[in-house]
């Protein structure tokens, strides 16, 4: 007993000298109520806390993110929730500033090792602080919805840090190429996959099968394309419909859309809600589509396969390098390509089962604490 003892005080004593305090900056926070950058610093920061290795605070005085209400108050606590408040989207803007000021005040009262930038507002150069991490999604300002302002704003944010994780290898290498930026200050750190909760779940919709779309629907998305390959399918206009998830309700042009392509009112459904619903859609699904033109790394069809369901996406970018062998691919620009895959799984009870497995070994692979101990690695490589 007494030599375990020592073994575990020598264990104790190890890690409290390896302690290090680390500091999630709010910007995300503020601009986002749901989406995948504050999902990512949210699960992120948790899971480097359970590691017991470091102290870690997220600072958000004032938050529209809801994934905030689930960080235990170790890690986050006095933020005013202001979601309900932002009728107009200045005020987005002006809670970030308004925290940004608060942010560098509390650089100032407490010595901190890392600050981890959340997004790329103007910081300035010089912080109290050891070092700086900033974490690059995408390149979609760059080089598919060019956003100049953005674009200038991430490069500075590239320029002022000690270390820049990419979440996929298809991001790092278009960064390299971008931007004038020493490969050996960019890491690739994967995404993790999400937590699956098996009790209570709630099955969405049971009454006819369905095809699952999920987040924005806009440009890059490609959602449009999808639209007129399910009804160039009279099979898929008569045996299944189209759910989409998140991403906000139709719009009016969006409707317009619909009836231009013949797509009866009971064929298109919108839900929104939380993680359980969410996987309770994704469960119910016949299979998860995902026509995107371009993506950094692509959290739904990771969160699809985490959950068993057959994954048909495009085979561009980094979508291929995050599913792998685990899904039915196709030509995004191409209607025929995007209609022969959905359909080739959709009546092949042999193709779902295959892609049902892979998805689950792939999905397999992504943790978020694999995540956070390599994202620690870093850390400790720049302080």
């Amino acid at each position: 007993m007494r030599l375990e003892k020592l073994v575990y005080d020598s264990r104790n004593l190890s890690n409290h000298l390896a302690i290090m305090e680390i500091i999630f900056d709010p910007q995300i926070f503020s601009l986002q109520k749901f989406g995948g950058i504050s999902r990512y610093v949210s699960e992120l920061a948790v899971s480097i806390f359970n590691l017991r290795q470091t102290g870690v605070e997220i600072f958000c005085p004032r938050y529209s993110s809801q994934y905030l209400k689930w960080v235990p108050a170790s890690v986050f606590s006095n933020g005013q929730d202001v979601s309900e408040k932002r009728m107009w989207s200045y005020r987005r803007f002006f809670y970030t500033e308004s925290n940004l000021t608060l942010y560098i005040r509390r650089l100032k009262q407490k010595q901190f090792d890392v600050t981890h930038h959340t997004y790329y507002w103007p910081l300035p150069d010089k912080l109290p602080v050891r070092a700086r991490v900033t974490t690059i999604h995408d390149m979609i300002d760059e080089i598919v919805v060019p956003n100049p302002v953005k674009s200038r704003l991430k490069l500075r944010s590239v320029q002022q840090a000690d270390h820049v994780i990419c979440v996929s290898n298809y991001t790092r290498s278009l960064l390299l190429d971008l931007y004038n930026v020493s490969p050996e200050k960019v890491s690739v750190v994967y995404l993790g996959k999400p937590e699956i909760k098996r009790e209570g779940i709630r099955w969405a919709i049971k009454e006819r099968p369905y095809i699952l779309f999920v987040g924005s629907r806009t440009g890059y998305k490609n959602f449009y394309r999808l639209l007129t390959a399910y009804t160039t399918s009279r099979n898929l206009k008569r045996d299944f419909r189209i759910v989409c998830f998140g991403g906000g309700p139709f719009t009016s042009d969006e409707m317009t859309i619909f009836i231009d392509l013949k797509i009866a009112q009971d064929d298109m459904v919108h839900l929104n809600g939380d993680d359980m619903l969410l996987h309770s859609v994704y469960r119910g699904a016949a299979l998860f589509v995902y026509p995107s033109l371009c993506e950094g790394f692509g959290l739904p069809p990771l969160e699809a396969m985490a959950l068993g369901t057959p994954v048909v996406c495009s085979n561009v970018t980094s979508i291929p390098e995050i599913v792998g062998g685990a899904g039915e691919y196709f030509e995004p620009v191409e209607i025929d390509s995007i209609r022969h895959a959905i359909e080739n799984v959709l009546y092949s009870d042999i193709r779902r089962q295959e892609l049902t497995k892979a998805g689950y070994k792939r999905a397999a692979s992504f943790s978020w604490e694999k995540c956070a101990s390599e994202t620690l690695g870093i850390y400790r490589t720049i302080i």
